[in-house]
């Protein structure tokens, strides 16, 4: 009986023995399976660094483009309040260049006029001299 269980103890183990190059193939696999997962995990985690940083990154992009769309708004309407002073301006210089050609016309007219008055005052100064009476003698 001792030998009736030596032999099925014996026969189980041999039954679980595994050849040895079976062995060492089975323990590479594991040993690549382990190092493939451990570069897996470290690339997982740069991806989720990396994908951090991108969400930032987005994050920063989009204040300074809601910035920017901010200062364009502002921008635009200073731009319309500059085009609005800058048509009153147009419009208040073409009336000062307005009245200063009528003041210049105005100035050329006056001119005409004192220079016909000075011709006129001339003209009869020449004659009253001309016409004056001689000075009578003393008697």
């Amino acid at each position: 009986m001792r030998y009736l269980a030596f032999l099925s103890v014996f026969v189980l183990m041999t039954a679980c023995l595994v050849p040895k190059k079976e062995l060492v193939f089975a323990q590479a696999q594991v040993v690549r399976l382990q190092s493939d997962s451990l570069a897996f995990e470290e690339r997982l985690q740069t991806v989720n660094g990396t994908m951090g940083n991108t969400q930032g990154q987005l994050e920063e992009l989009l204040k300074s483009y809601e910035e920017v769309s901010s200062q364009l708004d502002n921008a635009e309407a200073t731009l319309q309040v500059v085009s609005r002073e800058l048509d009153s301006l147009q419009l208040r210089h073409k009336e000062v260049s307005v009245a200063r050609d009528v003041w210049r016309i105005e100035a050329m007219r006056a001119k005409r006029r004192m220079e016909r008055a000075e011709f006129v005052r001339d003209s009869l100064q020449t004659v009253l001299v001309k016409y004056k009476p001689a000075p009578a003698k003393p008697r």
